[in-house]
């Protein structure tokens, strides 16, 4: 028998239904801010996306969606080479890293669009 009370649980059903209707959302943002990067890269527009990207995985990784989780923190990680915070300025992503970019943004938005995939906590 599970020590969660029912009221609980269904809350966070209720809020990973939420979180699922939302999902495909949030990825559109991330590859719409990603392509008006493609043809002007600046620090701030650049940093923006890294910031919204760190905070899909989180959220991911909250509700447990773990393949959402995977690919945004993979795609964090990658941004983030791009990215000389100290500095204030970002590397332009040369062309495989562009491609590699993009297959990233693929892989979110196939993940966001194959449902969640729930990690029982109880």
């Amino acid at each position: 028998m599970s020590s969660v009370p029912s009221s609980v649980r269904a809350l966070l059903n209720t809020l990973n239904r939420q979180y699922g209707q939302q999902l495909p959302g949030k990825i559109q943002l991330v590859e719409q801010m990603w392509n008006k990067l493609v043809e002007k890269c600046s620090y701030d527009e650049f940093r923006d996306l890294q910031i919204r990207v760190h905070s899909l995985a989180g959220s991911s990784a909250l509700i447990g969606n773990a393949a959402v989780f995977n690919i945004a923190r993979a795609l964090e990680g990658f941004l983030d080479k791009l990215l000389d915070v100290r500095e204030h300025r970002v590397s332009l992503p040369d062309t495989a890293q562009r491609t590699q970019i993009s297959a990233y943004m693929q892989a979110l938005k196939e993940a966001g669009d194959n449902g969640l995939e729930r990690i029982r906590f109880f």
